[in-house]
């Protein structure tokens, strides 16, 4: 496959980590929703506001959703960039 193929690719399919970890900020779950794990965020969302109501487990988990947001956008971006590659081979 032709490398300029390839970059338009991943180009339209990558995602944005800052976006994903503002978005987090206001959304706990969001970057895992983002990601493609749709069920997985929808359940950290569904803790996290069940943590709020027992205060301090909510802020640790949503604190922990908004840190974790730009890791989980990359390791996505990576996988992306692998299996781009493989179809190229």
């Amino acid at each position: 496959m032709d490398p300029s193929i390839n970059l338009m690719l991943y180009q339209e399919k990558k995602k944005s980590a800052p976006f994903a970890l503002v978005m987090s900020v206001f959304l706990p779950g969001f970057a895992w929703m983002y990601c493609g794990k749709i069920r997985f965020g929808i359940c950290y969302l569904l803790g996290t506001i069940v943590g709020y109501l027992l205060t301090l487990p909510g802020i640790l988990l949503h604190g922990f959703a908004i840190y974790y947001s730009w890791k989980m956008v990359k390791v996505y971006n990576e996988k992306l960039i692998q299996e781009i590659a493989k179809l190229s081979e």
